[in-house]
C-alpha cells in the first residue's frame, strides 16, 4: 500500500517540475526566436530583464498570498495561468510566424505573466512539504527529492528545448512546453483534491503589513539574515559563472555549447546524487554542520580549479564537485530552515529570503559583463575566492548557523522558541 504522505509530496514535486519545466522551455524559444531566427539580442536581454523584475516585485506578494490561501490552490492556479500562457504563445505564433510590431509586446507580456506564476510556485518547496507532512524525516526527504529535480528541469528544458528547435523547430518547443504545463495543472489539481490543509491565519490580515512583516522576519532573525547573505553573496557569482563566465571559458579554449552542455549535466547529476547517496551517510558520518561546511569547501575549490584546467575530463569531475557541493549545503540548510518556521508564516519568510538571494544576481552579470572586456574568464573565475572564502568562514564560526542545523521541533519550532515576539 502506498504510503499517502510521501505520495502528496510526490504530486507537488511533480507539479513543480512540469511547470518549471514549461516555463524555461518558453524562455529556450524566446532564445531560439530572438538570436538564431532574427538576431536581436537586444531584444532577449529586454525581456530578461522585465522577467527579472517581475519575480522580484511578486515574490514578496506570493508570499503572503501562500499564507492567505490554501498553497495547494496557489499551486493549482500559478499551474494554470502558466498553461493559459502555453496555449496563447502557440497559438499566437502559430497564426504570426514571421516578427511584426507586436511580437515583442506579446511576448514580454507573456514572460511577466509567466514569470508571476512561477513566483508564487518558487516558495513552496520550504512552505508547502512541512505542511502535508509534520513528519521531520519526511519533510527532509521531499526537500532532498525536490532539490534533485535539477537534472530533470535540466533534460527536459534547455536539452530538450534545444534537440526540438534543431531538429523539428521552434513551434514544436511551445507544443512541448504546452504539455508539460498541462500535466502539472492535471497534478496540482489532484494534489488539491487529496490535501486538506488547514490555513493558519496571522494576527495582521492588512496586505501592506503582511508584505513589510515577512521581509522583517527574514531580517532580523539572525539565522536567516545569516543565510539570506551566504547565499547572496554565493548567487551574485555563481549564477553568472553558470550562464556566463564558463561558457565563455569553453568556448574561448576551443570547445563547442555540447561540452558546456556535457558539464552542465554532470553538474546536474552531481546535484541529483548529493541527496540520495551523500547527504544521509554524511549527516550519520560527521553531522550536519560539519557536512554544510564541506558542501561550502567543494562549492569554492570546484569554482576555483576551473580556472586551473582545460582539460575537460577535469571539468566534468568538476562539475559533478560542485552540483554536490551545492547540494549539501541548500538541502541541510533549507529542511531545518523549513521545520523551524511556525506554520502560517512560511509562505512570507521564504518568499522574502528568495528575494534577497536573487536580488544581487543582475550586479553579478553587470560585473562579471564589465570585467570580461578587461580580463579573460579564467582571471575573473579565479577571484571567485575572494566571495567564498569569507562565506565558507562565517558557515564554520557562525553560532546561528550551528544553532539552527542542530534545533529540533519536537515541541515547537526553533524560531517561534527563540523569537517570541516575531510570532504572536
Amino acid at each position: 500500500m502506498i504510503n499517502k504522505i510521501p505520495y502528496k509530496i510526490y504530486l507537488y514535486i511533480i507539479s513543480d517540475v512540469f511547470s518549471q519545466v514549461s516555463y524555461r522551455l518558453f524562455q529556450v524559444f524566446c532564445t531560439w526566436y530572438y538570436i538564431q531566427y532574427y538576431n536581436q539580442e537586444e531584444n532577449l536581454a529586454s525581456i530578461m530583464f522585465f522577467v527579472w523584475l517581475s519575480s522580484v516585485l511578486f515574490l514578496p506578494i506570493s508570499g503572503i498570498a501562500l499564507e492567505k490561501y490554501r498553497k495547494t490552490s496557489v499551486l493549482s492556479i500559478s499551474c494554470f495561468i502558466i498553461c493559459i500562457c502555453s496555449i496563447f504563445t502557440l497559438a499566437y505564433y502559430h497564426y504570426y510566424t514571421n516578427h511584426n510590431n507586436y511580437t515583442d509586446i506579446v511576448f514580454l507580456v507573456i514572460s511577466i505573466f509567466l514569470s508571476a506564476a512561477s513566483s508564487f510556485i518558487l516558495p513552496l518547496g520550504v512552505s508547502l512539504i512541512p505542511e502535508i507532512s509534520s513528519n521531520q524525516n519526511e519533510t527532509s526527504f521531499g526537500i532532498r527529492i525536490k532539490s534533485s529535480t535539477f537534472i530533470i528541469n535540466l533534460f527536459l528544458g534547455p536539452m530538450l528545448g534545444g534537440f526540438l528547435a534543431g531538429t523539428l523547430g521552434g513551434e514544436s518547443i511551445l507544443v512541448a512546453a504546452l504539455i508539460f504545463s498541462f500535466l502539472s495543472v492535471i497534478s496540482s489539481l489532484y494534489l488539491s483534491i487529496k490535501t486538506n490543509l488547514k490555513i493558519v491565519k496571522n494576527t495582521q490580515e492588512k496586505f501592506i503589513f503582511a508584505l513589510t512583516e515577512g521581509i522583517k522576519r527574514t531580517i532580523k532573525i539572525k539565522e536567516e539574515r545569516i543565510v539570506a547573505i551566504i547565499s547572496s553573496g554565493s548567487n551574485l557569482f555563481l549564477v553568472p559563472f553558470i550562464f556566463l563566465l564558463l561558457p565563455s571559458k569553453v568556448i574561448s579554449e576551443g570547445n563547442t555549447m555540447v561540452d558546456i552542455s556535457i558539464i552542465e549535466v554532470c553538474l546536474g547529476i552531481g546535484m541529483l546524487l548529493s541527496p540520495i547517496v551523500f547527504i544521509p551517510y554524511l549527516e550519520k558520518s560527521l553531522g550536519k554542520h560539519i557536512t554544510i561546511c564541506l558542501g561550502q569547501t567543494l562549492i569554492a575549490f570546484s569554482i576555483f580549479s576551473f580556472s586551473l584546467t582545460n582539460n575537460l575530463y577535469i571539468q566534468y569531475l568538476l562539475g559533478f564537485a560542485l552540483g554536490i557541493g551545492l547540494n549539501l549545503f541548500n538541502v541541510i540548510i533549507n529542511t531545518c530552515r523549513a521545520i523551524s518556521i511556525p506554520d502560517g508564516y512560511r509562505g512570507s519568510m521564504e518568499s522574502s529570503f528568495l528575494l534577497l538571494c536573487m536580488i544581487t544576481i543582475p550586479t553579478g552579470f553587470w560585473i562579471s559583463k564589465l570585467y570580461l572586456n578587461t580580463f579573460t574568464a579564467n582571471d575573473i573565475i579565479s577571484s571567485s575566492i575572494i566571495i567564498y572564502i569569507p562565506s565558507l568562514l562565517i558557515v564554520i564560526m557562525s553560532t546561528s548557523i550551528k544553532n539552527i542545523v542542530g534545533s529540533s521541533s519536537e515541541n515547537q519550532p526553533y524560531y517561534k522558541t527563540k523569537y517570541k515576539k516575531l510570532f504572536v
